[in-house]
């Protein structure tokens, strides 16, 4: 229909309707269905067609509406002064009645400074009104409907379900800037603060002061937040400007009693405060103390790195590994081992196969002399020229000082089974004798991982190869002095509680200091049984069996 068809029409329509004719229904079915509308959408029917009007310049900016073409190119202004013929046939002229047409035309603007105060209220409206008329949409398809960027918060248009209301409730923890927070004037947002947090832990990356990431991190503590993602995981560390840097959990602990991971790990403990300390644990599972693994990483880069531990550090690290890491963990991830350094009060770090652990003070001077590189294993031999095997039970290895002996391994602190007590024993009467006028010269060999071997030699009175099962002395002259006496008892107390006790080394100067003192009194068996009883060490009924048949003659 052509511009003078439709006006003159409407102008007939107003005429009869001032009259008493009644349009027959039939033909009033056919104006409303009857696609003879222009709009901006085309031709239409005017069911679904709206006249513009004052009240819809404010939702312009974000609808795309079937508005009836009122430009000079089409009907003109003058299409407007029909406006009640149209509304009876069936045109929307109110702006309370279109708003089915402004949620299903709403759409996001090209440049959203367009849309003012006066635009989301009256988008409001509509939906107020879709709301309570309950026959238009239901609550999920007008949600999905409105679900545009046109609500204008702290950081910029953001559709409804990503925004919030700020109220009181908020302020207790937030500000309005922490979060995507729209005036308080809007409508249809959250208003619970604790459904809102979510949102508020999206938003975390637009932040880079220390108060604020607290203020946001203190809230979410509040609301039993979890992270749902790695990308969530990351937490915010803070640097000399107070302006940070994101790192993921496992790059964190909570504290570092021992400060030895200011420069491998974030502790949280000097950045943020003691009670979100228990939110980092139980949301992001950070660890409360590096474990053994981060020790074991921490060691591997001070291996690497040539890096010269204090002896507090290395104390601290050991400390640590010691109580809470297995030996073979250990052994699997530590290639190196500390070593002391000659010209410097630094710890070394050194490879394991080439250190030694000095428990000999002798013959760790011993080696000092020839290399810095002391190694774990050492090889030894004895030249045994002018050298006579003896019986150990004639001269040395008396009944007292099996008493003794025997005593002492039966203290329950010793742990130790009747058998292995007396398989022990009966090692220390196998072992080869062998006994010289002249000291004992014994060579040692030290091969090193880098190929090289370190030879030394050592003058001795008093050796013993356990491994070889045999026993090397200097013959003793008893007319000789105390001083040589003592010195002979020193030697021969050690190499025996070494060679009994090679398992438990932490017992071995309880039991040479007594073995010393018999061996004064050459091993009296009453004196040692005076001795023994200060020290609450006894006989028991099985010992006295198995020393019985070790010295039938006795």
């Amino acid at each position: 229909m052509t511009k003078e068809n439709v006006l003159s029409f409407l102008s007939c329509y107003r005429q009869l309707n001032n009259t008493p004719y009644m349009f027959p229904s039939d033909l009033m079915i056919c104006i409303r269905d009857l696609w003879w509308l222009r709009t901006r959408h085309g031709v239409k029917n005017p069911l679904n067609c709206i006249l513009f009007g004052p009240d819809w310049q404010s939702i312009l900016p974000i609808t795309d509406l079937p508005f009836i073409d009122d430009s000079d190119n089409c009907y003109g202004k003058v299409i407007h002064e029909y406006k009640e013929e149209l509304n009876s046939m069936g045109v929307i002229v109110e702006f309370k009645d279109g708003a089915k047409f402004v949620v299903e035309g709403i759409c996001s603007p090209s440049d959203s400074t367009s849309i003012t105060p006066a635009t989301v209220f009256s988008l409001l409206e509509c939906i107020r009104i879709l709301m309570q008329a309950r026959n238009y949409f239901s609550p999920i398809a007008l949600s999905i409907r409105i679900s545009k960027k046109w609500l204008k918060t702290t950081i910029g248009y953001r559709f409804p379900d990503k925004c919030l209301l700020f109220n009181s409730s908020w302020g207790s923890y937030l500000k309005r800037t922490d979060g995507p927070f729209i005036d308080e004037d809007f409508y249809g947002v959250t208003l619970d603060f604790r459904k809102g947090y979510p949102l508020i832990a999206s938003h975390l990356d637009f932040h880079v002061q220390l108060p604020t990431i607290v203020r946001i991190y203190n809230y979410l503590s509040k609301c039993g937040w979890k992270p749902d993602s790695e990308v969530a995981k990351r937490i915010w560390i803070p640097n000399l400007n107070q302006i940070g840097e994101w790192v993921i959990t496992e790059e964190c602990v909570l504290h570092d009693k021992d400060g030895l991971f200011s420069s491998q790990l974030k502790v949280l403990d000097k950045y943020l405060e003691t009670e979100l300390l228990d939110f980092f644990s139980n949301a992001f599972g950070v660890g409360e103390y590096p474990s053994v693994d981060k020790y074991c990483n921490l060691w591997k880069v001070w291996e690497s790195s040539g890096h010269r531990l204090s002896h507090a550090d290395c104390c601290k690290f050991w400390s640590f590994v010691s109580k809470h890491g297995s030996a073979e963990t250990l052994a699997d991830r530590l290639v190196k081992l500390p070593v002391e350094s000659s010209d410097s009060d630094r710890i070394l770090l050194s490879n394991k196969h080439d250190v030694f652990i000095a428990d000999d003070p002798q013959l760790k001077d011993l080696f000092e002399r020839f290399s810095s590189q002391p190694l774990f294993e050492e090889t030894s031999s004895v030249d045994v020229a002018q050298l006579n095997q003896v019986n150990p039970k004639e001269i040395l290895i008396a009944k007292g000082l099996v008493m003794l002996i025997l005593g002492f391994l039966a203290n329950p602190v010793m742990k130790m089974g009747a058998k292995k007590r007396h398989e022990t024993i009966q090692g220390l009467l196998n072992i080869t004798f062998l006994e010289t006028v002249e000291p004992i010269t014994v060579n040692y060999s030290l091969s090193l991982s880098s190929g090289e071997i370190v030879n030394a030699r050592a003058s001795k009175i008093i050796h013993l190869n356990r491994k070889a099962s045999m026993f090397f002395a200097q013959k003793l002259d008893r007319s000789s002095g105390y001083k040589n006496l003592i010195e002979y008892a020193t030697y021969f107390s050690e190499a025996i509680s070494e060679g009994v006790l090679w398992e438990k080394n932490d017992h071995v100067g309880a039991l040479s200091e007594l073995i010393k003192l018999a061996f004064m009194l050459e091993f009296n068996e009453e004196a040692v049984i005076f001795l023994m009883k200060p020290k609450n060490l006894q006989i028991i009924k099985k010992d006295k069996k198995f020393l019985a048949s070790a010295f039938p003659s006795d």
